[in-house]
């Protein structure tokens, strides 16, 4: 992820980690995002500045030209991974309780509606996978969310 020139930020499964990465300045950060939106078939301009496309099947790219994005033009690339992990999964990985996935699991027994929202990278995808896998293959879902990314 890139927060203008100054800040670049990677995340190994940890959370977000500041790197000792920069670039030279904004208009090398602002030429990438618009040379990875050109690969996608997209442009990305003063009249049009923001795209979120698909770069691969697994990467996803989002970036917002200045001075629409503060403090510079932003690249944000993010990987999905295929692999879906179960709610054990999810308890053994410290990424929910065993109570939460007690309470996920009552809500999909009793066929309860339910909304996952959060920040960039809090998991929702994840955890909505997660649940996914947990239905029974009959039940009728409604999911407004970017498809890509699910595996119901």
């Amino acid at each position: 992820m890139v927060n203008g020139y100054k800040e670049v930020w990677i995340d190994q499964g940890k959370g977000l980690e500041k790197t000792k990465l920069s670039f030279l300045n904004e208009e090398s950060v602002r030429s990438l995002a618009q040379q990875l939106a050109l690969s996608t078939g997209r442009r990305l301009d003063q009249s049009q500045p923001y795209v979120d496309a698909q770069l691969s099947k697994t990467i996803r790219l989002h970036a917002i030209l200045s001075p629409v994005s503060n403090p510079g033009s932003i690249i944000s690339l993010r990987i999905h991974r295929p692999e879906v992990l179960s709610l054990n999964d999810l308890v053994k990985t410290f990424t929910i309780t065993r109570q939460q996935k007690d309470f996920f699991e009552r809500i999909i027994e009793d066929n309860k509606s339910f909304v996952i929202s959060g920040g960039t990278g809090s998991g929702k995808t994840t955890l909505l996978n997660s649940l996914l896998s947990s239905c029974d293959e009959n039940q009728r879902l409604l999911i407004i969310e970017d498809s890509r990314e699910l595996t119901p």
